[in-house]
């Protein structure tokens, strides 16, 4: 059995593992990666929150290993992490600026005033990229450094030795904010206390992330898209997302509804209006963790988007065409927007022009639509064919020749006529059974 060190300094509330073995060094007078190899305790251990270096660890300081690994994140591989019960990518956990409250810092001090930075450690919930205030001094968290070696990084130690003397006269003082509803949230999740959110029963990090990505596409209507919050705006994009999120999934469809209604027009696509949530769900953020928030939001734009054949759908292509707009169904049928939504509005598949939604957006279902639809007469000349499908009349020669597009009534005395529909259904059978191909960007 190990014999416990006589100079151990007493672990502290939410204290991690490299920041207290980091104390301890110093008070023994060394500095922390030579402690840590003299007493067979591999910093980078400490660090990852080695499960054997923290029982090695607890030993040396006569501390309770289990109060050691509480706030400690632990590093599972592939770049992720377990933190509070939690499994956290290394963008949520271990970023390379490390932040905390300068007022608690202060405080640490205080209690022992033998030096400039005290008893000044390290809290492990500082650590969680979603956390952004001190709930016990309603100050932000603010960078206290930046360190690209993750040694020096987290030799806690020494950085804040060398950080004191600002710490106490203020230069890292920031304006107070009262907690908001998303922070207090997230402090009861790292604590592990239940609360009602609808956020409750999916991954922390990732409903967290949600909050902020929602938030931001919010925010978008106020400033522009272009601009980016910094980190210490950080708090309102989760602020804001966490408003609409908590209250489930219904307040989230209605919020996304909204945001395509007011953002630019339905031609500008998914992609245009929402921003990063559109992005980074689509393309970046494909893990299990996510994937409801994924489904969420692609059902949401399969059902309110007069997406078809030929539209892009969160990097894959859309087989099938869920709802028409007046306007798709109007550019399908190859007729003008006005007299389709009266014909329509007749069989009480759309509202008035007067008392509904602009064409873009006054919407149907297909299947719903497909018997009147047949009924409607879509025989048009040569011209107005080629106009309605958006081709040159050389490759409609061209396609002609190849057996494409006979006209529905031709020969005799009578002038050929097409019927767009069917030339639409024939363009979509196309892609039926078709797999989708991806080329990278730079191939």
């Amino acid at each position: 059995m190990t014999t416990p060190l006589p100079l151990a300094p007493d672990l502290q509330d939410r204290e991690t593992a490299f920041s207290f073995v980091s104390r301890l060094a110093a008070m023994n007078g060394v500095d922390t990666a030579g402690f840590c190899t003299d007493m067979g305790l591999p910093f980078t251990k400490m660090i990852d929150g080695t499960p054997d270096a923290l029982a090695r660890l607890a030993d040396l300081s006569a501390t309770d290993v289990e109060e050691l690994r509480r706030w400690s994140p632990r590093y599972l591989g592939n770049r992720e992490h377990e933190f509070r019960g939690n499994r956290l990518h290394a963008k949520a956990i271990k970023e390379s600026t490390v932040r905390g409250c300068p007022a608690c810092l202060r405080e640490d001090a205080e209690a022992a005033p033998d030096s400039f930075e005290g008893d000044m450690y390290i809290r492990g919930h500082w650590l969680f990229r979603p956390v952004t205030l001190c709930l016990k001094h309603h100050h932000p968290l603010v960078p206290l450094w930046a360190e690209a070696n993750v040694s020096r990084r987290y030799d806690a130690a020494a950085r804040l030795a060398e950080i004191a003397p600002g710490v106490w006269a203020g230069k890292l003082d920031k304006e107070l904010r009262a907690p908001n509803p998303f922070d207090e949230w997230i402090e009861a999740r790292l604590a592990g206390t239940p609360t009602e959110s609808w956020l409750d029963q999916f991954d922390l990090y990732a409903a967290a992330h949600f909050c902020e990505l929602l938030g931001r596409a919010i925010w978008a209507v106020r400033y522009p898209k272009w601009k980016k919050f910094g980190p210490e705006l950080a708090w309102m994009s989760f602020e804001m997302g966490f408003r609409f999120a908590t209250q489930g999934e219904a307040t989230v469809r209605d919020t996304l509804m909204q945001l395509q209604e007011t953002i630019g027009e339905p031609t500008d696509g998914p992609k245009k209006k929402y921003g990063a949530l559109y992005d980074r769900l689509a393309f970046d953020l494909l893990g299990e963790a996510y994937a409801p928030f994924r489904e969420l939001l692609r059902d949401h734009i399969a059902s309110t988007w007069p997406l078809g054949p030929g539209d892009d759908l969160m990097g894959e292509p859309v087989l099938e065409r869920k709802v028409h707009s007046v306007r798709t169904a109007a550019r399908e049928l190859g007729m003008d927007p006005r007299r389709l939504r009266k014909l329509l509005v007749d069989v009480g598949l759309v509202r008035p022009a007067e008392t509904g939604r602009d064409d873009q957006w006054e919407l149907f279902d297909v299947r719903a639509a497909q018997p009147h639809l047949h009924r409607i007469n879509t025989l048009v000349s040569a011209k107005d064919f080629q106009e309605a499908l958006s081709m040159s009349r050389s490759q409609f020669e061209l396609l002609r020749n190849e057996g494409h597009f006979p006209p529905a009534i031709g020969g005799g005395d009578h002038k050929p006529l097409w019927d767009v529909r069917a030339a639409q259904l024939h363009l979509e059978s196309l892609l039926t059974g078709a797999e989708p191909i991806y080329v990278n960007m730079h191939g």
